[in-house]
């Protein structure tokens, strides 16, 4: 079926991708039809118009057609105004230095935030359409007091107000990680309004001391314990490689600690090979050493029964196209086979489009579970095959499902014609429109159930049952500055009172409280490897087929999704197989209340009474298929802003509700595609110093080198003691507001050149003789997973300590994931460079010389000479961040453009590693001199 179905881009004369054309059919005997996706670039190479294949077509016979993401840039290439089909228009207006101002969007919404003259932010104001403005957020920074500087709180929030209530951080380490911190929440669910002083604010909350959690860590990073709000401390425990190799847990008032997973064993890539938990349950994995795909999932109990073997068979692409479950037993039922496996196909553009499996002979295809199985002898009778279908269209969202099993059922959606916005069955045009709001939030669920949604489009609250003549039944959800669910209230109306059921959120803990029943109850969850531990105990007595501080293993299957529970005897506790968009086919347990306290299900995410799961960024909804509202991190999935992990969930997952990952995706694939798989020589510090000590010598040189000079580079910076010609050579003339940006690069950096020793594989040793990387000294690529630093063997032999200690610098600075460096322009001195710093330094040493050269030629760029030759390799990537139509425009834009010469520098990894080495090789040059 994928036979001459190729993906081609099409590229303008600058080089930018005007059109990516991908080839669709469903099966082999279909013709194939084009689909093509649409972007529009200015004259300065900026992208402002994308258009997914369906609006592409409309807009061939209809000119007025929209594009799917429209944007205006400002003159620094910052986004100023974007316009979504799917989420409508938002605005923003930034400050001379690029943060945040002000910002409106199509709902009516409008953001104010306020900076201190660092430029940090003190305070952010929020107006809703015909509503007073309200401070929604409100922090406070440490000073430089003896107190403050002993916490290590100098210059980090001390204080955050939000919309949850507040939080107070007591305690720093020396990587800038919260140790100690006090959660306090607001004494009402009403939309908070802070006051300027603390003494106000603090009337704002709940009495009491709060909610105070803790953490250490081993000086290489690692979490060594945690302690929640009620004393319960989780341990864990680390190899000598860095890698997690047991968890504990020791309860409240408990002397000893409770080994809930150990024996945590690792393939040479990282992957988790075998795991122990502490009820005697043993998980194994298996991978493919050509691909690194999983082959085989297996849990045994302490009898060693198994619970779960699950086998994956693939196709050529990697995508699933079966799972079996050698521990259910195959029955037969109403002239059926039923087999415990699960089937999958896919189009060629690897969208799933049919799925095979069994489900409870008593289904639910909607927001509700199915109905709950006692266990008991195998029955046929539980279980059905079924089988489903999808239709999709241009852009990807779902037209119809069609079920067959158990019972038959047809799921219809129908699009908008502009938009990505779909709705059940076939309304009109005008209820699709009604159906959501402004930006593109879903206003019902279900008829009936009501969506309100806050100003920062997370959702609010569900009404689950609406009364005419009464309160209606509600679940509201409260979030913190960041957005995380801390809060989730549930109210529900009785005869003339209304019960309360409530949930927070808190590291390592969530706290339950129900008016309805008097039950409190405490959940402490540790996630160790494939087992996620949770424990159950209550402060009031504990239901009657249940014991207190009960013990529940979960294990997982390859989405992470929890495919049953076991207790602390090793007992299963339930049982659960999902669809493959994530409802519950069939769900068994041994006590129906005891089943019913599960609320980590699909993807590993918790499950609402609403039906819904609850991913952190949005909410997901399974029976249709999409998200309730758009994607908060806009286009990084393309332009439908609601399709569910590209419409492939057997492959993809996404964590937060942002972007999807490929689950699977391991180290090898990574190597496979850029043909350097088979000239590794040596895969981490342990390797190589085992089998090559003399490369070992050079690198473990380099490595305490870079570290040296980075953390030197970072106390110089913070205390402004550096060497004020090498800044400026690299940085230019120092601005106190680029001092936090700088140390906090050179902070990462330290820990990423910390973590080469400590972490297995993160140094990876090639010879690649005639290949495509023999020229390449060393690099990293943001498709592998975890950022390896690949460095090539002749470099490592062929070069000084110095010079391999500043690659290491440059490299590592590439390692962030969140902030990572990019290569703008090389820093590499010629010869009249070198002839001119031997002049000025005499018969310096050779590192001396070269840091000299190096000076010079930053120099150069910096003041605004920077010429075509200096592009060399990189640039891509200058023309993109300098919004130049082609090189010599760049050129021009840079050149002339101090404000962006500087800010590129603070961003380059040439400039940041150079800095670093220069700094320590003339301070140690001018102590010997002296």
């Amino acid at each position: 079926m994928n036979a001459h179905t190729p993906s081609l881009s099409v590229v303008d004369p600058r080089g930018l991708p005007v059109r990516a054309l991908a080839y669709f059919r469903q099966a082999a005997d279909e013709s194939v039809t084009a689909r093509v996706t649409h972007q529009v670039f200015d004259p300065l190479g900026r992208l402002i118009q994308q258009r997914d294949p369906r609006l592409f077509a409309l807009r061939q016979g209809d000119a007025s057609v929209p594009a799917n993401l429209a944007t205006i840039h400002n003159l620094t290439g910052q986004v100023l105004w974007s316009d979504s089909v799917d989420a409508g228009w938002q605005l923003g207006l930034p400050g001379a230095a690029g943060q945040a101002l002000e910002a409106w969007d199509q709902r009516g919404w409008h953001r104010r935030t306020e900076h201190d003259p660092l430029l940090r932010p003190v305070a952010v104001h929020e107006q809703g359409s015909g509503e007073p403005e309200r401070c929604v957020e409100r922090m406070t920074f440490g000073g430089v007091s003896d107190d403050h500087a002993r916490h290590n709180l100098c210059g980090q929030p001390i204080r955050q107000d939000d919309p949850a209530g507040s939080r107070l951080m007591a305690d720093y380490g020396l990587s800038a990680t919260v140790l100690r911190e006090r959660r306090f929440f607001l004494n009402s669910f009403d939309p908070v309004d802070w006051p300027a002083l603390d003494a106000d604010r603090d009337c704002l909350l709940e009495p009491g001391a709060g909610a105070q959690s803790s953490w250490t860590y081993a000086p290489s990073g690692e979490l060594m314990t945690q302690t929640d709000a009620k004393g319960h401390i989780q341990h864990f425990a680390h190899d000598r490689a860095g890698q997690l190799c047991s968890a504990g847990l020791q309860r409240s008032g408990q002397i000893s600690v409770d080994t809930l997973v150990s024996g945590i064993h690792y393939s040479a890539s990282g992957q988790v090979e075998q795991e122990l938990a502490g009820n005697g349950m043993r998980t194994t994995s298996a991978y493919d050493p050509a691909n690194g795909h999983l082959m085989l999932l297996a849990t045994q109990g302490p009898n060693q029964s198994f619970l779960q073997k699950l086998t994956y068979r693939y196709d050529s692409f990697g995508n699933i196209t079966e799972i079996t479950d050698a521990a259910l037993p195959i029955q037969h039922f109403a002239n059926q086979r039923i087999e415990p496996v699960r089937r999958f196909t896919y189009d060629t553009l690897y969208q799933l489009i049919s799925a095979t499996g069994w489900e409870s002979a008593k289904p639910s295809l909607g927001p509700a579970l199915p109905e709950w199985q006692a266990f008991g002898p195998p029955d046929a009778s539980r279980w059905c095959n079924y089988s489903e279908t999808y239709q999709y269209d241009e852009a990807g969202n779902l037209l119809q499902r069609i079920h067959h099993g158990a019972v038959g059922d047809t799921l219809t959606m129908r699009v908008a014609p502009l938009s990505n916005r779909s709705v059940k069955v076939h309304p009109t045009q005008s209820a699709i429109d009604e159906s959501f709001d402004a930006r593109g939030n879903l206003l019902e669920l279900q008829p009936g159930q009501r969506l309100l949604w806050n100003g920062r489009n997370e959702l609010a609250q569900v009404t689950q049952i609406a009364r005419v003549d009464g309160a209606d039944d509600l679940e509201r959800y409260v979030y913190d500055g960041e957005g995380t669910r801390l809060r989730k209230s549930r109210t529900t109306a009785a005869k003339s009172i209304a019960h309360a059921a409530e949930v927070r959120y808190l590291p390592g803990i969530e706290l339950h409280s129900n008016s309805a029943t008097g039950e409190q109850l405490q959940v402490v969850s540790i996630q160790a490897g494939r087992c996620t531990v949770r424990l159950l105990h209550w402060d009031s007595p504990p239901p009657v087929e249940l014991d207190n501080d009960q013990l529940r293993f979960c294990f997982d299957d390859h989405l992470g999704s929890s495919a049953f529970e076991v207790d602390a005897q090793a007992q299963v506790i339930s049982q659960e197989v999902y669809y493959p968009f994530g409802g519950t086919a069939w769900l068994a347990g041994r006590h129906e209340v005891e089943t019913s306290y599960k609320t980590i299900r699909y993807s590993g995410k918790e499950r609402d009474a609403t039906g819904l799961y609850y991913y952190g960024a949005r909410y997901y909804a399974p029976w249709l298929q999409r998200w309730l509202n758009p994607d908060p991190a806009g286009d990084v999935d393309g332009v439908n802003f609601y399709w569910f992990v590209s419409n492939s969930p057997i492959n993809f997952i996404d964590r937060q509700g942002y972007f999807l990952i490929l689950r699977n995706y391991l180290d090898f694939r990574f190597e496979t595609s850029q043909g350097i798989r088979q000239s590794v020589l040596h895969r981490g510090m342990k390797d190589v110093e085992r089998n090559a000590p003399e490369m070992a010598k050079v690198l473990n040189e380099g490595i305490a080198l870079a570290k040296s000079a980075v953390k030197d580079a970072a106390e110089s910076i913070l205390n402004q003691d550096f060497n004020a010609r090498i800044y400026n050579s690299y940085f230019w003339a120092f601005q106190p507001d680029n001092a936090d940006e700088l140390k906090e690069r050179y902070q990462k950096i330290l820990f990423n050149l910390e973590r080469l020793e400590s972490k297995p594989a993160k140094v990876v040793i090639f010879r690649d003789a005639g290949g495509a990387y023999e020229r390449a000294n060393a690099f990293i690529n943001h498709s592998d997973r975890r950022h390896k630093i690949y460095i090539n063997e002749r470099y490592l032999l062929g070069r000084s300590v110095t010079e391999v200690a500043q690659t290491l610098i440059h490299e590592a600075s590439h390692q962030d994931r969140a902030n990572y460096s990019l290569d703008y322009y090389y820093i590499t001195p010629d010869k009249f460079d070198k002839a001119n710093a031997k002049l000025l330094v005499g018969n310096g040493a050779r590192d001396v010389v070269f840091s000299v050269a190096m000076e010079m030629n930053s120099k150069k760029m910096l003041l605004g000479n920077a010429e075509e030759i200096d592009l060399r390799g990189v640039s891509e990537d200058f023309i993109s961040e300098v919004r130049g139509a082609n090189a010599i425009n760049a050129l021009h834009k840079y050149n002339n453009n101090p404000a962006l010469r500087s800010r590129m520098a603070r961003n380059n990894a040439d400039s940041l590693s150079g800095f670093a080495m220069s700094s320590a090789i003339m301070s140690k040059w001018s102590k010997q001199r002296s």
